[in-house]
């Protein structure tokens, strides 16, 4: 056995593996202009590699991405704020997609902001059922409310007026439209 130039550990073999990954760490972090080239180069030789290899990570890590994420969020808060002020039905999809996805109702699938959009276009910009013009408080209804089994999918959504999606609540559509007719109220 020897003992490595440091004095710290014992070692066989050609060199200290303990010390290399130890001086490794220092090297990484007294060169990030270095490091910064050789991942730009790497990422330039074989992109869907290092994408793959990204997702791949994520993935096994789950824990560590969204700490790092957390992380970078406490760094940066402006920058985050500022892409979600700029993309509300971005933000808008992934939280009716988060809150669909807990149900694991069949048929969930994604609904994009462009959907979003095309969505509200199709509406006129009104609402689905008292065809008042929408506002930036507009809510998106499931037809068939996600409680009672309906899918978090694009034929099951459509932009309704806070008023009356809240008085909807978790009826379906066919349910809400024969009520306000019962009561003699213009939906």
């Amino acid at each position: 056995m020897k003992t490595c130039r440091r004095g710290l550990h014992q070692y066989s073999g050609r060199r200290c593996v303990e010390c290399k990954s130890v001086r490794s760490v220092e090297l990484y972090k007294e060169n990030p202009g270095k490091r910064k080239a050789y991942h730009a180069a790497l990422y330039a030789s074989d992109p869907e590699k290092v994408k793959d290899r990204s997702a791949r990570w994520a993935k096994e890590h789950p824990e560590s991405g969204r700490a790092r994420t957390a992380k970078w969020r406490k760094a940066h808060p402006e920058r985050a704020n500022a892409w979600a002020m700029s993309h509300p039905l971005a933000r808008r999809a992934m939280k009716h997609h988060r809150r669909a996805s807990a149900t694991n109702n069949p048929g969930t699938e994604p609904i994009t902001a462009l959907h979003l959009s095309l969505l509200f276009t199709a509406q006129d910009g009104c609402c689905r059922y008292c065809r008042e013009t929408l506002g930036p408080n507009k809510h998106l209804d499931h037809r068939i409310p996600l409680i009672r089994g309906g899918p978090h999918a694009p034929h099951n959504v459509c932009w309704s007026c806070p008023t009356c999606n809240l008085r909807k609540g978790t009826l379906t559509e066919i349910e809400y439209i024969e009520k306000g007719a019962a009561i003699g109220t213009n939906l």
